[in-house]
C-alpha cells in the first residue's frame, strides 16, 4: 500500500489514519494542510510503516474530538494530538516536516540503540516539537537528527524514561521556551541521559 504525492486539506479527523495495518504501508511525498488531530496517525496495531518526506502544515484539535474529564478535579481536558503520531515504531520516518501544530509536532516511541529508523525530521511553530515516548523494555533508547525551532513550550520532551540509558544525538533546538526536557520516572534504578 502506497500513498505518494497526495494532498489533503481541511480534514476533520486524522487526514491519514493507519488502523490495524499488517501489510507494508509507505507514506511518501504527501502534503497535509489544516488537519484536525493529526496529519498522519499510525495506530498501535500497524506494523511495517514508512513515513518519508511528508509535510504537515497546521494541526488543531478536532471539533468532534471527545473531551476527557479529570476524576480528581472534575476539570476537562482534550486528548493529545500531533502532526505525525506513531503509536507503533515506524520502520522508517525520514525527512518529514511538521509546522504550525497547536499541540505536538511529532509523537512516537524512542528507537532501540543504535538509531537506524528515525532521522532528519524537522518541527517548528508547535507547542511541543517532539514528544518522545519510552521504550517498553531493553537497556538503551535513542533519538537522532531532529531539528526543532520556535516551540512555544518544549522543543524536545523525553517522557517517562524507564530504560537504563537514553542517548540523544544531533538534536538541534533553537528559539524555544524550553530546550530538551527529560522526565524520569520515580524508582530506585540508576538512569543516564547522554
Amino acid at each position: 500500500n502506497i500513498f505518494q504525492g497526495c494532498s489533503w486539506t481541511d480534514s476533520l479527523e486524522y487526514a491519514l489514519h493507519a488502523q490495524s495495518s499488517n501489510a507494508p504501508l509507505i507514506i511518501v511525498d504527501n502534503v497535509f494542510v489544516s488537519s484536525a488531530d493529526a496529519g498522519i496517525y499510525v495506530d498501535r496495531a500497524s506494523a511495517l510503516v514508512q513515513i518519508i518526506r511528508n509535510a504537515v502544515l497546521g494541526v488543531y484539535p478536532s471539533p468532534i474530538a471527545p473531551v476527557l474529564t479529570n476524576e480528581a478535579s472534575g476539570g476537562s481536558r482534550v486528548h493529545n494530538f500531533a502532526g505525525i503520531r506513531a503509536d507503533e515504531l515506524p520502520v522508517r520516518m525520514i525527512g518529514n516536516v511538521v509546522a504550525g501544530s497547536n499541540d505536538i509536532a511529532f509523537l512516537h516511541r524512542a528507537e532501540p540503540c543504535p538509531p537506524t529508523r528515525i532521522f532528519n525530521n524537522e518541527a517548528f511553530a508547535a507547542i511541543i516539537g517532539v514528544f518522545l515516548l519510552p521504550q517498553k523494555g531493553g537497556s538503551c533508547q535513542t533519538a537522532n537528527l531532529y531539528q526543532v525551532w520556535k516551540a512555544a513550550h518544549i522543543a524536545f520532551f523525553v517522557a517517562d524514561v524507564i530504560v537504563a540509558n537514553t542517548q540523544l544525538s544531533h538534536i538541534t533546538v533553537a528559539d524555544s521556551h524550553l530546550g530538551i526536557v527529560p522526565y524520569f520516572t520515580v524508582g530506585k534504578a540508576y538512569r543516564r541521559l547522554f
